[in-house]
């Protein structure tokens, strides 16, 4: 079983009178059209991940994945992880560190640098943050309002 830890946890807020009404929904109506709309919410940042990932032999690329949705009487949740080991470090940055030479060696030699010299580099200035999670979430927020908002809709019509 793979674990990983949350690079970072986002939580979807809504004027008072929608998170009323959404409260108001029951266990039933949360179930098909909010889960269908959070399928596609998760598809859409997954796929948005994927294309801001590095690339470099695309093993960041290809480590994200969507997980399950979670729906409760309160909540409805989603996920997009990875469990690459240097993901946070991409997404977030890191402070200066002096890495392990035999870990950078085959991206140094494969953009033709001196591993040493990237160690160096690394050592001096840090790993620049990427955010490639955080923009697929930003950069999409429109479409996931409105994704969840048509659900929302939908589900209030029915009821009412």
């Amino acid at each position: 079983m793979v674990t990983y830890v949350p690079i970072f946890e986002v939580e979807l807020l809504g004027d008072e009178e929608i998170l009323k009404k959404f409260e108001e929904l029951s266990e039933f109506h949360k179930g098909g059209r909010l889960e269908e709309a959070w399928e596609r919410v998760i598809e859409l940042v997954a796929d948005a991940a994927r294309d801001l990932a590095p690339e470099w032999e695309r093993t960041l690329l290809s480590s994200i994945e969507e997980g399950e949705i979670l729906i409760d009487a309160e909540n409805v949740e989603g996920e997009v992880y990875t469990d690459s080991p240097y993901a946070a470090a991409q997404e977030r940055g890191t402070d200066p560190y002096f890495p392990n030479l035999d870990n950078i060696s085959a991206w140094a030699e494969a953009h033709d640098m001196s591993p040493w010299a990237l160690a160096l580099a690394i050592a001096a200035n840090g790993l620049p943050e990427r955010q490639f999670m955080e923009k697929a979430l930003t950069e999409n927020e429109l479409e996931i309002v409105e994704l969840i908002g048509q659900a929302i809709g939908q589900v209030l019509e029915e009821r009412y």
